[in-house]
């Protein structure tokens, strides 16, 4: 994913365990509660893979699958999205072409319950990173 700002050197791992309240009103969204510990769990694992001039292209490695939990994670840290608009600011939001956002799976691996085998599926990741400034 690339975030809209660069993690302060020498932090380049880093993970987030903040319990994650879901609630629905007009729209779907996601906020970070002292309150929901053991209710909704989350924690992700983020490394920095590069970092521009503004932006940082970041992997995330959630341990909980919280839906928004790596945008909540992100955004609850200073760093969120590009292009986030639902948890980013204003500034966020101007910096990815409209509906864009520079958030992409890569990667998903999981144990097949029925077959008892792994599995990984992977997508490419060349034009998402050049779409931001990336190359890799």
């Amino acid at each position: 994913m690339i975030t809209a700002s660069v993690p302060s050197l020498p932090i380049t791992n880093w993970r987030r365990s903040y319990p994650v309240l879901f609630f629905s009103r007009f729209r779907f969204r996601s906020i970070i509660s002292p309150v929901i510990v053991t209710i909704c769990r989350a924690e992700t694992h983020f490394r920095v893979l590069k970092t521009g001039c503004s932006t940082a292209l970041i992997e995330a490695r959630p341990s909980t699958g919280r839906t928004h939990q790596i945008r909540v994670h992100l955004a609850a840290t200073g760093h969120p999205v590009v292009g986030d608009v639902l948890y980013g600011s204003g500034a966020v939001r101007d910096q990815a072409e409209p509906s864009q956002i520079g958030l992409r799976a890569v990667k998903l691996a999981y144990h097949d319950p029925f077959t008892k085998r792994r599995v990984e599926i992977r997508a490419p990741t060349d034009q998402f990173t050049r779409q931001f400034g990336f190359c890799l």
